[in-house]
């Protein structure tokens, strides 16, 4: 078995399982033996803020890719949750902002694709890292979601990898010929690690390649990756073929 130890409304107290599942982002894993994890700073900082738009979102995203980095509208409500990518060395001048200033300089750095930004909620900021869990499993238990993997939020893609890791764990665990199994077993979690392998690292190379690529100094490259983005849009059964697998991953 495994034992927590937790205080809730002042009172410590315990709960005993055969597996435990990590989902909290990563914070509680350095208390697991055996857990390691690995990081890289991109040097950005994301800002976001709920906004609100001159035209009401009609339930498409927007991504805007710059050399500083992307720019996402979420729709939300009537309005949009954004997430700025800015420099590192930038952020606290942007969150010291004030509401006219910070949306004209979104204006000036978004453009109009979704109308003029006329007003915006409080702001927040935090640091943007690649980090991941080696191994991601450890005695009777397993990471998943952003303990086992936090993402450049390029793409939105971290979110999705969260999703199919507590489907494939759950899959795994209701298996027919899992049933006679210890859920919390060194061959199950095992079996677990093995099937989301090829999603996870994928997961974490196209958004690290995608972070890395759009951010580079050069306008050839910039003409290249437009023009990529373009076509991409233009085609829609390769445009099918890629979001399906953002979706649903690997397997698509």
């Amino acid at each position: 078995h495994v034992q927590v130890d937790y205080e809730q409304a002042r009172e410590m107290r315990s709960a005993v399982a055969k597996l435990l599942v990590l989902a909290d982002g990563g914070k509680l894993a350095s208390q697991v033996e055996g857990i390691q994890y690995h990081k890289h700073d991109y040097q950005q900082w994301a800002v976001v803020a709920n906004i609100q738009t001159s035209i009401d979102q009609r339930g498409i995203a927007y991504e805007h890719f710059t050399l500083d980095g992307p720019v996402a509208l979420l729709p939300s409500g009537t309005g949009y949750a954004l997430v700025w990518t800015v420099p590192a060395g930038q952020v606290d001048s942007i969150l010291n902002w004030d509401d006219a200033t910070f949306l004209s300089e979104l204006q000036a750095h978004f453009g109009d694709m979704a109308g003029q930004f006329v007003s915006c909620g409080k702001r927040a900021g935090f640091p943007l890292t690649l980090k991941y869990a080696s191994p991601g499993i450890a005695q009777r238990t397993v990471l998943i979601g952003n303990a086992s993997q936090t993402l450049h939020p390029v793409a939105g893609q971290g979110f999705n990898l969260g999703l199919r890791d507590a489907w494939e764990l759950a899959s795994e665990l209701v298996r027919p010929a899992n049933f006679v199994v210890d859920v919390g077993s060194s061959r199950l979690l095992s079996a677990f690690a093995s099937k989301r392998q090829i999603d996870r690292e994928g997961g974490k190379f196209f958004t690290n390649t995608l972070a890395k690529l759009f951010t580079v100094d050069s306008p050839s490259l910039q003409v290249a990756c437009g023009l990529g983005l373009s076509i991409l849009d233009q085609l829609s059964p390769i445009k099918r073929f890629v979001a399906r697998r953002m979706i649903f991953g690997a397997s698509g």
